[in-house]
């Protein structure tokens, strides 16, 4: 495989019993600027192969902090945010377009709070793991309510687009 300068070059056989690449199975035979050359000893368990490429070791203590304060920021917000609309739920969803608003802001907020926690999670269990089934367990939550806030903010965008189309409608053309 050709490659850059700057990357660094592991060769692995992917462990399908295990689910990870082991780096046991191939070793590097040849590498220089240009490419890298494997040799893997394929057998039932190791069927697939591969040369990992990356320019370091992505670790980084700061992006860590920043991400967990982000989370524990953004949980708390939406904790306080679904603490206010309950207070308030009876005093402003008197009519049906303002309660269908509010079904929408409830449902974004929850729906966000869920990925952060799920987030959380992954991040625990992500590095070398030895937990597939609760890695890939966490990744599909996280990539679920990701997408179920999608979904309700398009929700929520066509009853504000339904709102401004009705103002318009309603108004004389003269």
């Amino acid at each position: 495989i050709s490659k850059s300068e700057d990357r660094r070059a592991q060769c692995a056989g992917w462990h399908s019993v295990e689910s990870r690449w082991d780096h046991r199975v191939c070793q590097k035979i040849q590498e220089n600027s240009q490419q890298v050359v494997c040799k893997c000893s394929p057998s039932k368990t190791f069927t697939s192969f591969s040369i990992l490429m990356a320019p370091h070791v992505l670790q980084s203590p700061i992006l860590i902090y920043i991400t967990y304060i982000g989370l524990g920021a953004s949980i708390c917000s939406l904790i306080l945010c679904l603490s206010i609309e309950a207070l308030v739920w009876g005093q402003v969803t008197k009519t049906e377009i303002s309660y269908l608003r509010h079904v929408c802001i409830a449902n974004i907020a929850t729906t966000l709070l869920m990925a952060d926690v799920w987030f959380i999670v992954a991040s625990f269990l992500s590095g070398p793991t030895r937990h597939h089934s609760a890695c890939v367990a966490a990744t599909f939550f996280v990539h679920f309510f990701y997408l179920s806030v999608f979904f309700w903010m398009l929700a929520k965008a066509l009853l504000i687009l339904y709102g401004i189309l009705i103002v318009f409608h309603t108004l004389p053309i003269s």
